[in-house]
């Protein structure tokens, strides 16, 4: 007979056992969960943008950043002849490119790519003040906190949300875009 009395095969230490039955549930929560994600479902404790993510003092901030620098290239009614107009920014075709894709995503696009004529540079402040006005001016409530630049902050889904009522934005009306 081999070692422990099972015919060569040396039999494992209740603390190895308890280490092997650990290791194989973290897995297994982590593969779970992965599992999950990958189905197209956002995660139980996933923040989105209806979590009330904004505060509206930082929406008031980013709403005149954006009439002072994005307005000119994003509503189309502002864009002069022969100028092409950026990317949409408030209403259903924002919601269709955003959707699913993070904060961090749209933060990021705003922070490294506008404005696209490099005439000015807005701080991440700045730049989380705008995103907060674009979350407002789609219908997302606001919340008594403040985005900060943080990866809790960059995690946060945009996900498709209901539009504000009575708030005179929305398409088709001449507006901020």
């Amino acid at each position: 007979m081999g070692v422990g009395g099972r015919g060569g095969r040396a039999s494992a230490s209740p603390r190895a056992r308890l280490r092997f039955v650990a290791a194989l549930a973290v897995f297994g929560v982590a593969f779970v969960t992965r599992a999950l994600a990958g189905a197209g479902g956002v995660a139980p404790a996933q923040q989105t943008t209806r979590d009330k993510v904004f505060a509206k003092a930082q929406a008031t901030r980013g709403s005149d950043l954006y009439a002072k620098h994005c307005d000119r290239c994003h509503d189309p009614a502002k864009v002069p002849p022969g100028k092409k107009p950026g990317p949409p920014t408030i209403g259903p075709k924002f919601i269709e490119t955003w959707q699913d894709r993070t904060i961090g995503e749209l933060f990021g696009s705003i922070m490294n790519t506008m404005p696209s004529d490099g005439s000015i540079t807005l701080t991440a402040d700045q730049t989380l003040d705008v995103v907060a006005y674009m979350l407002q001016a789609n219908g997302f409530p606001d919340g008594p906190i403040a985005m900060k630049n943080d990866d809790a902050t960059k995690e946060i889904v945009i996900v498709k949300g209901q539009r504000a009522k009575g708030k005179g934005r929305g398409e088709g009306k001449k507006g901020r875009r």
